[in-house]
């Protein structure tokens, strides 16, 4: 019985680490996304967030003036709402671990979509 309850233990601590490291990948995501929009200047057309480590995108809808946005060389996932980047005709989301993108058909003034190494 003890070696039962000493894998459940092992088990249950393993899992709440992944949680808790998941949980601190997305709050770091969020936390170096929001200072960067912060700081953008305010007739700012391009947004770059190259290899910071991101492993989701947040506030994309403060991102609608940008004509580029480069979010290359992180950990993304996934990208959900790119439609809030309605003037982007720029996306550079290569070296990611993207396996899913919604939105890019409500982009009309897409013309440069980079996806390299991603998968």
């Amino acid at each position: 019985m003890p070696t039962v309850f000493r894998f459940v233990a092992l088990f249950f601590l393993v899992l709440v680490e992944y949680i808790v490291r998941g949980m601190f990948c997305y709050i770091e995501s969020r936390i170096v996304m929001e200072v960067a929009i912060e700081n953008l200047p305010a007739n700012s057309r391009s947004f770059t967030l190259s290899g910071q480590g991101l492993t989701v995108t947040y506030c994309l809808e403060h991102l609608s003036a940008m004509t580029t946005v480069d979010l290359s060389n992180n950990s993304l996932r996934h990208l959900r709402s790119a439609n809030h980047l309605q003037y982007v005709r720029e996306l550079n989301l290569s070296n990611n671990s993207l396996s899913g993108c919604d939105g890019f058909n409500l982009m009309p003034r897409l013309e440069i979509l980079d996806l390299r190494d991603n998968g």
